[in-house]
This record gives C-alpha cells, structure tokens and sequence, in this order.
C-alpha cells in the first residue's frame, strides 16, 4: 500500500533514533568524545562531561555510560524540529 503524497515521508528510511540522535549541526566534535565543542552561530563552546556524582565517581566512568548517554540524547533531542 502507499501512503498519500503528504504522507510519503512516512516510507522514507529511517535512522534508528540512537543513531539520529548522535549528530547535530550545532555538534562539532564526535558524539563519543568527553568534551564537545558545540557551535551555535557564534563563538564556539566547550561542554565538558567530566562531572564528578554524588557517588565520588565521574559521569564520563563506564559505570555511567547508560545516564552520560541519555543527557547528550535529551540535548541534541531537545534541540532539533
């Protein structure tokens, strides 16, 4: 069956989301790295993700991969259409 014109993005392949939401325009170094340069039309800044917890451990350890994880997937997510 195909999808009305409007509706033809819908046929479109789609990135799973844990990919798409690994790029940004705005991101200017790799998503895996433990600080980013973002730009965002202007001077670049760095967002270090080296955040020591509650717990004496750092956000970038592997033990917290999972939570560093979803806070760079909430930023880029919340910044995109």
């Amino acid at each position: 069956m195909n999808a009305p014109s409007k509706l033809g993005f819908l046929g479109e392949p789609r990135l799973a989301p844990a990919e798409a939401f690994r790029k940004a325009s705005w991101l200017t170094t790799d998503f895996n790295a433990f600080v980013w340069s973002v730009n965002f039309n202007g001077d670049p800044i760095l967002l270090n993700w080296k955040v020591a917890l509650d717990n004496n451990s750092y956000l970038t350890d592997d033990e917290n991969l999972d939570l560093l994880n979803g806070l760079k997937y909430a930023l880029i997510g919340a910044t995109r259409n």
